[in-house]
């Protein structure tokens, strides 16, 4: 299934941290979403903890690199739950009030 990651393609988008303090792609792969990392990377997911290193260290380590590639080749259940359909903003309903804003997916 082709995804869309907003954690990739949005420049305001915000990284997650676990309660623990393991950064992760986007908000929705912390919590128990997190278990999806952690069998995708196995011990690599230390690469991914804040005391480990810089957030650009993180971005640019071997275990960000895997979590990227499975965009492609085999995106975890939650990225494709989140991400598999792009989205639009529907600039009408956003006009003059930023509060509604409306998503629309497309299909």
């Amino acid at each position: 299934m082709k995804i869309f990651p907003k954690c990739q393609s949005e420049t305001d988008f915000a990284i997650g941290i676990t309660y623990d303090g393991y950064a992760t792609p986007c908000c929705v792969m912390t919590g128990t979403n997190f278990q999806q990392i952690k069998d995708l990377l196995g011990n690599k997911v230390e690469q991914l903890h804040i005391l480990n290193g810089s957030l650009d260290a993180i971005n640019n380590s071997e275990a960000a690199s895997i979590i990227k590639q499975s965009f492609d080749l085999n995106p975890m259940r939650t990225c494709t739950w989140v991400c598999g359909a792009s989205i639009k903003v529907d600039e009408t309903a956003a006009a003059g009030d930023s509060r509604r804003i409306k998503i629309k997916r497309d299909s």
